[in-house]
């Protein structure tokens, strides 16, 4: 038999990423802070790629505050049952606050898992957790109390878990009047001192639950102006994340936006980060909505990519017109392909309701935007002779009905006082009805 050649194999084994595995020195030479920044760190590098290991590694050690704090200040959605489930089985006394803190949540997603926690992994212990706190709880929890009631489940005799969360001491770092420094590569918190991380988790904390209330909206208020840059954009962006009436109107004041988004002397980041939180009213605040227009027509304005960003989602056929108008004189490469990319998005999206039209034309009439006479010519030519049924109707129906939402009624009234977006709106729609 004839001896074969050996021929080596090369194997492809498909590379694996090592997980969370921070090495037992430096685990121990960190206090809890040191260690909260390792675990930010990794979900900041690597997502939640690795985060079996991270989860792991930390119920491993029974690092049941981090395992918390991962629960507080969650970077995506789709893991507060993995940290949850890990507190259960560590049977952590911060199980049950972890979770109706979960409960206060914006998201319905993330709601819906505290209520499974509570309803399924342990409702003997959540309902005597909740019986005893019940003058603390808020409104969802007092909700899956009565339920847990109503379902008759047994309390589980007294359940070793912490008392709910107290919003001023988890939003404390908002408070801040002292300088705000960066952790870097300390294994240890100074003593008295604020890192800009607990701002950051503070400010993600705000904006999850949708807290835009005082006392915290006058400190996030004051962040903006805080000496830190990044303090000044975290805090912009948070405001940004408030849902429409969640801040109250009279709060809303575009000019205290516009002196950062339009100021020489505030750094590039802050006036991005104030255009995007004045770029998500876009959807509905047609004053915003001009602003962005007037900002995306002049690209050596420091914010320009931010207010092209925010138009790629609020702006229509109009707004495609005039970007495609404005890449063709664009000499910066990545200017003319951001321009060009969001002219594709705007042709491929639905195009906005009549009214909402309508509504954007007669504000920059009103409140005398630069942008009014090319945006009044183009409604002009786009409904004065309509002859598609469904717009003829909706023509008709704002022209008999349309009314100003209180919000935008009265951004309209402090920009161009004595004005009246109601009647305005639907004399222009009647007016298209009576030219066809």
């Amino acid at each position: 038999m004839k001896n074969l050649a050996l021929i080596p194999l090369v194997v492809l084994v498909a590379s694996q990423e090592a997980g969370f595995a921070p090495s037992d020195a430096d685990w121990a030479a960190r206090d809890l802070e040191g260690r909260w920044v390792l675990v930010e760190r990794e979900t900041l590098e690597h997502g939640w790629a690795r985060v079996a290991s991270l989860v792991q590694f930390l119920e491993k050690r029974r690092e049941v505050e981090l395992l918390e704090r991962l629960c507080l200040y969650p970077r995506s959605e789709g893991h507060f049952a993995t940290f949850e489930a890990a507190l259960a089985r560590l049977d952590a006394p911060q199980w049950a606050r972890a979770v109706e803190w979960n409960l206060r949540q914006s998201d319905s997603h993330k709601r819906d898992e505290a209520h499974s926690a509570f309803f399924e992994r342990r409702p003997r212990v959540a309902r005597a957790w909740l019986e005893a706190h019940e003058s603390e709880l808020r409104p969802l929890a007092v909700d899956v109390l009565a339920r847990l009631r109503a379902s008759e489940v047994p309390l589980e005799p007294e359940p070793s878990q912490l008392g709910p969360w107290k919003l001023e001491v988890v939003l404390a770092p908002l408070a801040t009047a002292q300088e705000v420094r960066d952790f870097g590569s300390k294994t240890r918190a100074e003593p008295g001192q604020v890192y800009l991380h607990q701002i950051e988790d503070a400010l993600r904390a705000v904006a999850q639950k949708q807290l835009f209330e005082e006392p915290w909206l006058s400190q996030l208020f004051t962040l903006t102006r805080h000496s830190r840059a990044e303090v000044q954009a975290h805090a912009w962006l948070t405001l940004g994340e408030a849902a429409r009436g969640r801040i109250p109107v009279e709060r809303l004041d575009n000019a205290s936006y516009l002196a950062v988004i339009d100021s020489a002397n505030a750094e590039a980041r802050v006036r991005a980060a104030a255009t995007l939180a004045l770029g998500r009213r876009g959807e509905w605040d047609a004053l915003a909505w001009c602003e962005l227009h007037r900002i995306a027509l002049d690209p050596r304005h420091a914010a320009w990519s931010s207010a092209v960003h925010s138009l790629r989602q609020w702006g229509d056929a109009w707004s495609a017109d005039l970007l495609a108008e404005l890449a063709r004189k664009l000499e910066d490469p990545t200017q003319r392909h951001l321009a060009e990319a969001t002219v594709d998005a705007l042709r491929a999206s639905v195009a906005p309701r009549v009214y909402l039209t309508l509504e954007r034309t007669v504000v920059a009439g009103l409140v005398r935007s630069p942008i009014a006479k090319r945006r009044s010519e183009w409604t002009a030519l786009r409904f004065a002779t309509t002859t598609d049924n469904d717009e003829v109707q909706a023509l008709a129906d704002v022209a008999a009905n349309y009314g100003a939402p209180a919000d935008l009624q009265a951004l309209v009234e402090r920009a161009a006082p004595g004005s009246d977006l109601s009647a305005a709106v639907r004399g222009l729609a009647a007016e298209f009805g009576r030219n066809r």
